[in-house]
């Protein structure tokens, strides 16, 4: 079966500033049509006072209060990989007094869906 890699779709490294006190989304990748997900790898920064949370189709997969989702430089691998029919999402709640740049990196590989 033959596989794409997300990259041929998004950048899977993206970053974005959210506001104090506010909460935004850092990372979506709507898996297109036709096509069925597999998150492999996952990397994120984190600072204190702040919240990632980790969403597959629309289900929350694990929430961070403590720690980053996996260093950028070394991020964590899934084995097996997390099944996505729909959509990643990373969400980010910045409850510090400063604007923050959050980053997320999320990798895998698509697959046609059978018929």
């Amino acid at each position: 079966m033959q596989s794409t890699p997300f990259t041929d779709f998004i950048n899977i490294h993206q970053l974005k500033t959210v506001s104090a006190g506010s909460s935004s989304t850092v990372f979506s990748f709507t898996i297109p049509h036709s096509t069925v997900g597999f998150l492999k790898r996952l990397a994120s920064n984190w600072f204190a006072d702040t919240k990632l949370t980790f969403l597959i189709d629309g289900e929350e997969v694990y929430r961070s209060t403590e720690r980053q989702l996996g260093a950028m430089e070394d991020p964590t691998v899934f084995d097996p990989p997390y099944l996505v029919q729909t959509k990643i999402e990373v969400v980010a709640e910045n409850n510090s007094s400063e604007d923050l740049e959050f980053e997320v990196l999320a990798d895998g590989m698509l697959y046609m869906r059978r018929s």
